[in-house]
């Protein structure tokens, strides 16, 4: 930026960690923020498993109007990036000629996980086909092959399970079923699965697991042929960085390491180009949730601002740094589903409010909080923190929780059913 010109930073990415980045930035006043998204819509990922098991909740996912969902403040361009400049401080976009110049980049564009996202530029319509395609070869399949025993497959697993008591389901894991569990809770799991009838399939080392097949696949595992009519992969495969791999930034050195992660220092900032920071795909490390990325998002923008000002950049701070792990498992929603609270990955003053992983006396959560979440959301009092129970709750938090960071999600099914009794009052 010329002088006296408002220095520009951009942010490239879309979901969660992005929006609230920009929301971070929009602050300051003396700095132009601009947000570089694939796709001119927003989907809701925390509920895209119940959405694959019934296609006609997609609606309720979806933000489809950018007016909702952007950012006041912040300058939007949609469209694909093809590469960075790191010497020059541009962003090449697939279909523009005419590269976007940065003061400073925010890259916060989450990880590849097919089907579960939308391909970067896709067009809402051609969104909603793919999901449409995917949950009608889910209900047509006799069985269902599912690549991954980490907690997004279980959860999948146990979406369609409850959407199709009798549909044979196996999931099929590389190493281990949930590897990074103890023992105790991991016999607790598959107890659960045993009692819905989902297979697992452990040690699947050889067999390509990464593509999403809706026409018959055979897995073949130690002798024994599994014969899948869809199998979806359901874990993450690798942040979304692949435009970063070719850039050249000042002091030589690659702005990736093998894992295709944003190397950075402790101030989320990378080293060989100081004015490329990231948010979620970074070699910061650890489990990767909502809650751990407040913190990192609020130090980006922070240090952002910092780095703008000519003023010295602070690390960023943890503030649950014993979340290793999602705090709570979920092998389907709602009736039929059952859930897990982790009480071990809360920080210790919530543990207590918890009861220490019990489901609480004399009530937990108390009657007035029914109405939202359920009676036992937190399992049965004094008993723990497991159950369906705790499955209602999540059934209906994993929607309403779109609405604590986009604005519009699932606008369309809303006024699809304002109009419905207005349609049948004219009938």
């Amino acid at each position: 930026a010329g002088s006296g010109e408002r220095k520009k930073v951009v942010v490239i990415g879309g979901g969660v960690s992005s929006k609230h980045t920009v929301e971070e930035l929009v602050k300051d006043k003396t700095i132009e923020v601009v947000m570089i998204q694939a796709c001119s819509f927003v989907e809701w990922p925390l509920a895209m498993t119940s959405v694959l098991s019934n296609p006609t909740l997609h609606t309720k996912a979806l933000a489809p109007d950018p007016a909702k969902f952007q950012v006041k403040g912040a300058a939007y361009i949609y469209g694909v990036v093809a590469g960075v400049d790191a010497k020059a401080k541009e962003i090449k976009l697939a279909d523009a000629e005419a590269p976007v110049k940065y003061d400073a980049l925010v890259v916060a564009t989450g990880f590849r996980m097919p089907l579960f996202y939308p391909k970067p530029g896709a067009t809402l319509a051609a969104r909603r086909q793919e999901v449409a395609e995917a949950g009608a070869a889910i209900g047509k399949a006799a069985c269902v092959g599912i690549g991954g025993g980490g907690v997004i497959g279980l959860e999948l697993a146990g979406d369609i399970r409850v959407a199709y008591p009798t549909k044979r389901i196996v999931v099929f894991c590389r190493d281990t079923l949930l590897s990074n569990y103890p023992a105790d809770f991991l016999d607790k799991v598959r107890v659960e699965l045993q009692k819905r009838k989902i297979e697992v399939v452990e040690g699947c080392k050889k067999e390509p697991m990464h593509e999403v097949s809706l026409e018959q696949r055979t897995v073949s595992h130690e002798g024994t042929d599994y014969c899948c009519d869809v199998f979806i992969p359901a874990f993450l495969q690798g942040p979304n960085t692949s435009f970063l791999g070719d850039s050249e930034p000042s002091s030589g050195k690659g702005l990736l390491d093998e894992a295709g992660k944003v190397v950075v220092n402790d101030r989320l900032q990378c080293p060989s180009a100081p004015e490329i920071f990231a948010v979620g795909v970074s070699t910061a490390g650890g489990f990767v949730g909502i809650a751990k990325l407040q913190d990192q998002w609020t130090a980006v923008a922070r240090n952002v601002k910092a780095i703008l000002s000519g003023k010295p950049l602070k690390p960023m701070k943890e503030s649950m740094k014993n979340m290793q792990r999602p705090p709570y498992l979920l092998v389907g929603r709602g009736k039929g589903g059952w859930a897990m609270w982790d009480i071990s990955q809360l920080p210790p003053p919530l543990q207590c409010c918890c009861c220490c992983g019990m489901g609480g006396f004399p009530f937990c959560p108390p009657p007035c909080c029914w109405p939202c979440c359920g009676p036992c959301a937190c399992g049965m009092c004094g008993c723990p923190s497991s159950g369906e129970g705790p499955a209602r709750c999540m059934g209906g938090l994993d929607f309403f929780s779109s609405s604590l960071h986009f604005k519009g999600v699932g606008q369309d099914a809303a006024l699809a059913e304002q109009a419905a009794p207005a349609q049948e009052s004219m009938g």
